[in-house]
């Protein structure tokens, strides 16, 4: 599968043929939209809309629950809420050194580039190039702005190849930060995270570090922050890290300009 397409049999599912947005959401996406009282029970993969947010489910895993990218509520939430500049993502983006606009090039479901922009001295832009984790995070930004909490520190969203975007914003940005899709480590005896474990059989692994890796050091101007699994091999081959900030299951590897 294409690293920025469709897998085969994805669909966009709604219980009413009234539905604008289902069917809005199924021509961006160039896929077929199902209308039926009940969810396809042949659909690999869908997309569908639960009480105004948007849900990602597939029939090879029926033991998870459909999944909805929710930066407001839950664990996440608390942590934004409770976070202080000492937090390990804060501590390795360089916040204190002075960083101030951050480019997030392969954001996934936003996570972390949402956290970053919580912090008001931050400016955030967030890249995604595959157009389902894309959707699932204009989703979850979209009930965010309907809030209207965040407009003072905003995350901006850039659909498209995060390589693409740096290669056309060379010296533009404080830090890059960098946390592409590394391969699955048979040996490892912790379980993935659900969204994780979704994602990389949705998307597979990002096989152009070394590229991404030199257009970030190309447009970052203080430095390029690599989020890794703790026994992950580093981004590149071609420099060392000037120094990793550890954490329990992850590491950040830091390239200094």
């Amino acid at each position: 599968m294409p690293e920025a397409g469709l897998p085969p049999g994805f669909v966009v599912w709604s219980d009413s043929k009234e539905d604008s947005e289902s069917l809005k959401l199924a021509l961006r996406l160039g896929c077929k939209l199902v209308v039926s009282e009940e969810p396809p029970e042949r659909a690999e993969w869908m997309l569908f809309f639960d009480e105004d947010a948007l849900y990602l489910h597939t029939s090879h895993h029926p033991e998870f629950r459909p999944l909805c990218v929710d930066y407001l509520g839950g664990d996440f939430a608390r942590r934004w809420r409770s976070a202080t500049k000492n937090d390990i993502l804060i501590k390795a983006i360089g916040l204190k050194k002075g960083v101030r606009t951050v480019c997030d090039a392969t954001c996934g479901l936003g996570y972390d580039a949402f956290f970053l922009s919580t912090f008001k001295e931050l400016e955030v832009v967030a890249c995604e190039r595959n157009p389902i984790p894309a959707e699932l995070v204009l989703d979850a930004l979209s009930r965010v702005k309907d809030t209207g909490r965040f407009e003072s520190s905003p995350m901006f969203f850039h659909f498209g190849d995060g390589k693409d975007f740096l290669l056309a914003h060379p010296g533009e940005f404080d830090a890059v930060y960098l946390d592409p899709m590394y391969p699955a480590d048979d040996s490892a005896t912790a379980k993935p995270k659900k969204e994780m474990f979704l994602f990389r059989e949705l998307i597979g692994e990002d096989r152009d570090t070394e590229e991404l890796f030199a257009a970030a050091w190309a447009s970052a101007k203080k430095r390029v922050v690599v989020k890794r699994s703790d026994d992950a091999e580093e981004i590149t081959n071609t420099r060392k890290p000037d120094y990793v900030v550890p954490g329990k299951t992850v590491r950040f590897d830091i390239y200094l300009k």
